[in-house]
This record gives structure tokens, sequence and C-alpha cells, in this order.
């Protein structure tokens, strides 16, 4: 992290160094966000969960590099988005003790509103 001194840097050099100071901490939160996505999304499920960061760290090390603009600030949108999608469309299953699996569906899960023509399935009885 580079701090920026008042020793007769330029307007231009500050501003730059600003903006990468903002697009390193847009990246950091991101990458933090993720992280705290896939810690909720699969808690209890170590293996997963491990995997998960694995692949999380990666890709971001893979675009470590990236020296900011377009390209950049594509890829930071991308990591919400996948934080997003997550939260939203991964629900974790457990067996049960009967041998069947079950789900916990939050309210996170369900704010999506249904396709235009979309019935809703009739009740089911229980016998």
């Amino acid at each position: 992290s580079s701090v920026v001194g008042s020793d007769g840097d330029s307007d231009e050099t500050m501003s730059t160094t600003a903006a990468r100071g903002l697009t390193s901490q847009t990246a950091l939160g991101a990458y933090r966000t993720l992280l705290r996505t896939v810690a909720a999304t699969f808690r209890g499920d170590d293996f997963t969960l491990s995997a998960a960061k694995r692949e999380i760290r990666q890709k971001f090390e893979e675009n470590r590099t990236h020296a900011g603009g377009a390209a950049l600030t594509e890829l930071i949108a991308e990591a919400y988005d996948a934080a997003d999608f997550i939260k939203t469309q991964v629900v974790q299953a457990e067996k049960n003790e009967s041998g069947n699996y079950t789900m916990k569906i939050e309210k996170h899960h369900s704010d999506d509103v249904p396709p235009e023509g979309w019935v809703p399935p009739p009740p089911q009885k229980c016998s």
C-alpha cells in the first residue's frame, strides 16, 4: 500500500496513486466478500469450503498484475457478481438420518421474481 506524502508530488501522481488505492481497496473488498460468501454458503462442509477458498485465491493471484483500467474494473465486477450468484443461487444439501437430502432455504434465496408465465406447482398432499 503506497502513501502519498506532502513532499511535492504533482497532482497527477497523487490522483493516479489515489486511483490505484481505490482499485486495490475495491479488489480487496471483492476478495473478502467472496470469502465471506463461501464461508456462509459452505458452512459445515470443510472440503467444499477449502476448495472454494483455493479457487478464489488462485483467480485473484492470476489477475494480480493488472495495472488498472477497464479490464481490472470488469474483473472486480465479476468477483462481486460471483459472490452474489453464490449467495442467491447455491444451496448446500445435507443427508439426513433417513438417507434423504434436505436443504435450508433462506430468504436471500427467494428474492428472485418468477419469470413471466410461471405457474406455481399444485400443493403436495402429505400422507
